[in-house]
């Protein structure tokens, strides 16, 4: 089942379903808010509650690309990442440079580069150097400091 196919330089693992996209999607969306919730979390307990939600919403990420991996065939240890459009699962990280209509590859390594600030949270353009905290490019409405 495996494609050989390149789509802008990256080989594509698989084709997926619209309702394997909706569920990357949903998860990714969970994990997002689990974030922001624990980014603007008052109390001790908020913020644990919300480092809990984060760790939940992550290892069900990490395991939709695992099952995505049995299905379709290819290596649970290759790095890859989702592209909504079109629906595939390529090799290595994403190195999305410009906004995607649903939001940017979230893969688990993706979202750990959005979380320490090395990518922009909404597009994932690469922002330099990690600052320990989400932030948006200028295009997104942040700046590039």
């Amino acid at each position: 089942m495996k494609e050989e196919n390149e789509v802008s330089n990256q080989r594509i693992l698989a084709t997926i379903t619209d309702e394997e996209v909706a569920e990357i999607k949903s998860l990714s969306e969970i994990q997002d808010n689990a974030t922001l919730a624990k980014d603007m979390a008052l109390s001790t307990e908020t913020k644990i509650m919300a480092e809990i939600a984060d760790a939940e919403a992550s290892n069900a990420i990490f395991d939709w690309f695992n099952k995505m991996a049995e299905k379709y065939g290819f290596s649970k240890e290759i790095q890859c990442h989702v592209n909504f459009e079109p629906r595939t699962i390529c090799e290595g990280l994403s190195t999305v440079n410009e906004p995607h209509p649903g939001g940017p590859a979230c893969s688990p390594e993706i979202v750990a580069m959005m979380q320490d600030g090395t990518l922009c949270e909404q597009c994932g353009c690469h922002m330099g150097k990690p600052t320990g905290y989400l932030r948006l490019c200028e295009d997104c409405g942040g700046d590039q400091g």
